[in-house]
């Protein structure tokens, strides 16, 4: 995702506008009730929202034939930057659109500004090092006092902020499972600061950089050598975004998933029953952003009495839980219709429980559920194997 906006202008130019984004490739659907995978296109209807659209408008753009006006500019925020259309591109052609928009959202930032609930972001987190604008006194209120963090371990925990302060029983699993593991690790404070997703994802990137050179700074001072994240979010910024705008990185990534299937691997890890069916969702910025897809499932299939069922749109095709990209701060209602539809996939899949590896996608199918009155059971991967591990 290297260069500027400008530098993709051949890409852009080159997209033949064959709709074969607009759903999964043919010769993997299912059915024609699961065949899309553009939550922006499918819900707004209009050209514009689906990625040759975008092309078109970035391109515009880029020739200044057209001026930003309220309506551009929920063309181009209202898209979770799932990667959807992206990924049905590899297959017939190299296009890029999901690099192409995080690069317009850039230059959107830069010439008109983000959208005042996005811009609140930056503030958040210039004030108080997270988006949410919680004190950061508190980002580890969650963590029990028994806990013992070992300083001068090379494998260090980044907990993130949607763990810290939504979503901390992900928190509080991931170090229950690492001590029942006898794993020796480190978490940073106050040194955690936000990993700067949110700042990337929605244009602020010189926001985001800032950040960036924080983080670096405290995982370079502490000599680590591991980091593990169990957020997706923090996962793909980590692994994908920091390399692409600084060469100070000398640690190896891994998402929790990741390294628990590795350690299973390993060893002989005693694990009790977990008797119901469940269906797995795979997180946008750990799939399609980042290629983790059998870690998760290899973990769930460890289980005994767990039986894991799919979906008919998994890995690269799977649908987004709809939060991604700002959207879940911005347009809310259309947060909460995408992940319904996700939710009605996994029903439909005769599961009792869909789980995921994200807090981001967990807390957006959560309030989905309770705002749209669907009756499923949404428990966190983690927690499950916090249930189950003896």
């Amino acid at each position: 995702m290297s260069g500027t906006l400008k530098d993709y202008y051949k890409i852009i130019y080159n997209c033949a506008k064959c709709a074969m984004c607009r759903t999964i490739s043919p010769w993997e659907m299912q059915s024609k009730k699961y065949k899309d995978i553009c939550p922006s296109g499918v819900r707004f209807l209009f050209e514009a929202y689906f990625a040759p659209g975008k092309m078109e408008i970035t391109r515009s753009l880029l020739d200044e034939q057209i001026q930003y006006s309220d309506r551009l500019m929920h063309i181009i925020f209202a898209c979770p930057l799932c990667g959807g259309c992206q990924a049905q591109c590899e297959e017939v052609n190299i296009i890029n659109p999901l690099d192409v928009l995080q690069k317009l959202r850039r230059k959107v930032v830069n010439e008109r500004g983000p959208l005042p609930v996005h811009a609140k972001f930056a503030q958040h987190v210039a004030e108080t090092h997270n988006p949410y604008n919680e004190s950061h006194e508190k980002r580890l209120d969650w963590l029990p006092k028994n806990v013992k963090i070992n300083e001068n371990s090379k494998i260090a925990y980044f907990v993130g902020c949607t763990s810290s302060y939504r979503r901390n029983e992900i928190a509080r699993a991931t170090i229950n499972i690492l001590e029942a593991l006898k794993v020796d690790f480190n978490i940073f404070h106050p040194d955690e600061w936000c990993c700067g997703s949110p700042l990337f994802m929605t244009g602020q990137v010189d926001e985001g950089i800032k950040l960036m050179k924080h983080n670096l700074e405290v995982l370079e001072k502490n000599k680590v050598e591991t980091l593990i994240t169990s957020c997706a979010g923090c996962y793909r910024t980590f692994k994908e975004v920091y390399p692409e705008y600084s060469d100070e990185y000398n640690f190896k990534v891994l998402h929790f998933t990741e390294f628990l299937a590795n350690y299973f691997k390993q060893g002989d890890v005693k694990l009790k029953k977990f008797p119901k069916i469940v269906t797995y969702h795979d997180p946008c910025h750990l799939g399609r952003h980042s290629k983790v897809y059998d870690a998760p499932r290899e973990i769930l299939k460890k289980i005994p009495g767990l039986k894991l069922v799919e979906m008919e749109r998994i890995k690269e095709n799977a649908w987004c839980c709809g939060a991604g990209g700002g959207v879940s701060s911005a347009y809310k209602d259309f947060a909460y219709w995408t992940a319904s539809k996700r939710m009605e996939e996994a029903k439909s899949s005769g599961a009792d429980v869909l789980t995921t590896a994200c807090p981001f996608c967990m807390t957006n199918f959560l309030e989905a559920s309770k705002a749209l009155d669907i009756p499923l059971e949404v428990i966190p991967l983690v927690k499950i194997l916090e249930e189950v591990i003896e």
